[in-house]
């Protein structure tokens, strides 16, 4: 049972070792291996310990050279062609069903040929094509069509702790990705040669995962179908936001991902279905092993639903675990849990090294390796009664199963707990009972009647629609009891990002406490472990209430602006908080928390919001209801802006402190460090401030010793004029941009003034030659100021201390 185990995990190491970057060149690495495999040959019978082991340092070498993390070398391929942002055709094959999500509609085009306004080229790659709207387009997976996009490379919120989307798409070969206005720049190519068998067969999951779809959007009302949808064939795009923060908050949103429990689901409810019929016949228990056929004919049931599944990650896993299981029923041999795991964990791999380091195969594979931890425990639970002399009553069953259940679900919660902290930063206190709870209701009597339902589609229209209909209940049903337990107090807690070294310890912890009357190091390692997952949050707090540096970080937000100022202390302030925003992407949820939670920050101090435009407040509703403010000061616009006013709300709800700073106010100071607002335009009723409320700005001076920092939100030049003619001492060592860098902003005289020494621009990178304009970047470069733009380099950090100013690009541009 050992000795796979060890060589998977040496497999994998191998591929995290390898996404360092530190990995011998192939040649090489092709050389120890050869030398390896050699002396593996030669000692195979003098020396089997010897042998094993160089079999383990063997598969460490695969898995370096098996994974592939350069960037495509190949002139043709389309992301050597697409380096900056370009309007092009593109013509290739659709290669997945199209999607919806947030209002728009996503392909992936394996492409063929570039085509712009000079020349027709011959490429290769995949391109993500978001095209705006959700209508029907009529191209089915396999079918080449030509479509006008503005394309460009793929890239990411350069923000600590932000989601890596760029990571994300480059592990699935996607490089490149086009924006498209409308579906009418999308237009179909109709191919004169007919399909071949291996295309048809390659593309016949999407084409059925599709015909599925839009027979559950004909047969449903969008409501249903979208619940439907997630369960059935793994989309989640038209779920309801509500829904989907219900399930999270719940801890179950993976009972709406395809899953190894509906593929266990599935292999037990048609395994017992196919023995409870075959036990009809005395005869057939008489002549045929009724196990075995049953395992026979549950394996192609799982295939196929693995094929409406997609194959994603946890589906995979729970078919080679399922099949295996199968496998060695029918030849009678023994089977076992860790080594399926394993097995299920190396042909992944195998088949795809990147698949290590996505979220779905950490989760999947960490749950159940915890499960199998407690296995014979579950065992003992099943089998309590198989000595009695009088066979369970049906009490007695459903009391076994609810046991049994609650503790594989407390025991997947336990092994997910701390990968769900690190990526989600949440963890549900009810997951366990909330997935007891809903399992019947979606699996049982939403999953078993749909997929039937799916099946029979093509030869019992009517029927299928009954069933759908039939199993929609129980999917209404658990809705309604997710939306009650998300609504309970305390349901879920929130948690800064702990490093590696405190998951690692959590694990070993778990294991320790397993180990414990086994082994004399259990205790040991216990005690380690325990110390560290005590010791390194104290030491972060402790580092924070003692320092006494300020560091200002200005975050890259998209086109917007928040700034997150660390002071003296431990106080927390956060200046704006608004960027970039669709349906489905919050700036404050997506990227300022996560920096937030990375840097263990929990709650902030006080709130900053210069002026009521969304692109500097948007993300702060999430903030405010995470990390609770203290204090919140406006500049006291009242406005019509209906997102703003329930902002203000959420503020009033959250019971914070909300004030409107006078002229000169200081809003922190501690030792030699304030906080103050310089201006009164925000308090003025001026023509200028009636025609441009940017105007109105809060406009705030940071100052560290001999260091400062000068926050003038939007104001415009005659604002700027006006501080310069009204205050005597503007020399600033750090500005941050007004209004994004604009021109209407930023004048020479200005930049004279304060002489900074430094100059941050917050904008996104859709319009990099408005923000910062061009004759800002001029006057910049006039004067030799180091500038940094967001869109470009990242978030920027300063730290202003006993070492002076330090400036650090805490994420650079890729």
């Amino acid at each position: 049972m050992g000795y796979l185990i060890p060589i998977v995990i040496s497999f994998a190491s191998g591929i995290a070792f390898s996404a360092l970057d530190l990995p011998p060149s192939n040649p090489s690495a092709l050389l120890l291996i050869a030398t390896i495999s050699t002396l593996t040959v030669l000692n195979y019978r003098k020396n089997s310990k010897f042998c094993y082991l160089l079999t383990i340092a063997l598969f460490f070498l695969i898995g370096i050279i098996r994974t592939n993390y350069s960037f495509p070398q190949q002139p043709c391929h389309i992301a050597n062609l697409v380096t900056t942002k370009a309007d092009a055709s593109i013509y290739g094959t659709l290669l997945k069903m199209p999607s919806h999500s947030g209002g728009n509609t996503q392909l992936i085009m394996a492409v063929e040929q570039y085509i712009d306004a000079r020349q027709t080229l011959p490429t290769t790659g995949k391109v993500k094509l978001t095209v705006k709207g959700t209508e029907l387009i009529d191209i089915i997976p396999g079918e080449k069509f030509l479509a006008r996009a503005t394309l460009s490379p793929i890239t990411n919120y350069q923000t600590p702790g932000s989601f890596d989307y760029k990571k994300f798409l480059e592990n699935k070969s996607i490089f490149t990705r086009g924006w498209l206005s409308t579906s009418t720049q999308i237009m179909k190519v109709h191919q004169l040669s007919s399909e071949s068998r291996f295309t048809s067969l390659y593309y016949a999951s999407e084409r059925l995962r599709l015909k599925y779809r839009n027979i559950l959007d004909r047969s449903l009302d969008p409501e249903t179908s979208s619940l439907f949808k997630a369960l059935l064939i793994g989309d989640r795009g038209t779920l309801q936001q509500e829904v989907l923060e219900n399930f999270k908050a719940a801890g179950c949103i993976h009972m709406l991902a395809i899953s190894g429990m509906h593929i266990g689901i599935l292999a037990f409810f048609f395994t017992t279905t196919l023995l409870w019929i075959m036990k009809r016949s005395t005869w057939i228990l008489l002549h045929l092993p009724t196990m075995k056929i049953a395992a026979i004919l549950t394996i192609p049931v799982l295939i196929a639903y693995a094929l409406i599944a997609g194959f994603n990650t946890p589906v995979l896993r729970a078919l080679i675990m399922s099949a295996v299981f199968l496998v060695a029923m029918l030849f009678d041999r023994q089977w076992d849990l860790l080594n399926n795991i394993a097995i299920a964990a190396f042909i992944i791999l195998i088949l795809n090294p990147l698949e290590l380091h996505t979220v779905s195969f950490q989760l999947s594979f960490a749950a159940v390796t915890a499960i199998s931890c407690i296995f014979p425990r579950i065992q003992k639970i099943i089998h309590t009664n198989k000595n009695t002399a009088h066979k369970a009553n049906f009490v007695q069953k459903l009391q076994q199963w609810t046991t049994t259940s609650l503790i594989v679900s407390i025991a997947a919660t336990l092994g997910t707990a701390p990968l769900l902290i690190f990526y989600f930063n949440r963890f549900s206190l009810i997951s366990p009972i909330s997935t007891l709870v809903v399992t019947p209701l979606l699996c049982f009597w939403g999953l078993i009647p749909g997929l039937f339902a799916l099946s029979i589609s093509s030869f019992f229209p009517e029927m299928t629609v009954l069933l759908l209909k039939f199993g929609a209940i129980g999917l209404h049903l658990a809705e309604r009891l997710i939306a009650v337990l998300a609504s309970l107090p305390l349901n879920t807690l929130w948690f800064s990002t702990p490093s590696w070294m405190e998951i690692v310890s959590y694990y070993l912890l778990c294991a320790s406490i397993l180990l414990w009357s086994r082994r004399k190091i259990a205790k040991i390692t216990f005690f380690i472990s325990l110390s560290i997952l005590i010791l390194v949050p104290l030491k972060n707090q402790i580092e924070r209430r003692f320092s006494s540096d300020t560091i200002v970080s200005f975050l890259d937000v998209g086109q917007g602006s928040s700034a997150v100022l660390e002071l003296p202390g431990g106080d927390i302030f956060l200046i704006d908080g608004g960027g970039q925003q669709t349906e489905n992407f919050n700036v404050g949820e997506s990227v300022i928390a996560p920096f937030l939670w990375k840097k263990r920050i929990t709650s902030i101090d006080g709130l900053i919001i210069t002026h009521p435009h969304a692109d500097h407040f948007n993300g702060l509703p999430f903030i405010i209801n995470r990390f609770n403010p203290q204090n919140v000061w406006i500049n006291g616009e009242r406005t019509t802006d209906r997102y703003y006013n329930d902002l203000l709300a959420i503020i009033e709800h959250n019971q914070s402190a909300t004030k409107i700073p006078e002229p000169r106010e200081i809003l922190y100071s501690s030792r030699d460090t304030t906080l103050q607002c310089i201006s009164d335009f925000h308090l003025r009723n001026t023509e200028s401030v009636k025609k441009w409320p940017n105007n109105r700005s809060l406009v705030l001076r940071l100052s560290h010793g001999n260091f400062s920092f000068l926050f003038p939100g939007d104001i415009e030049i005659n604002e700027e004029n006006d501080l310069v003619a009204n205050h005597t001492n503007l020399k600033t060592d750090i500005l941050l941009a007004a209004h994004h860098g604009s021109a209407t902003s930023n004048s020479l005289a200005f930049f004279e003034k304060i002489s900074p020494k430094y100059v941050i621009t917050s904008s996104g990178k859709n319009q990099p030659s408005k923000y910062p304009a061009p004759e800002v970047r001029e006057r910049l470069e006039s004067l030799g100021i180091t500038t940094f733009t967001t869109a470009q380099n990242g978030a920027v950090s300063f730290n202003a201390g006993d070492d002076g100013l330090i400036v650090e690009k805490i994420h650079d541009a890729d």
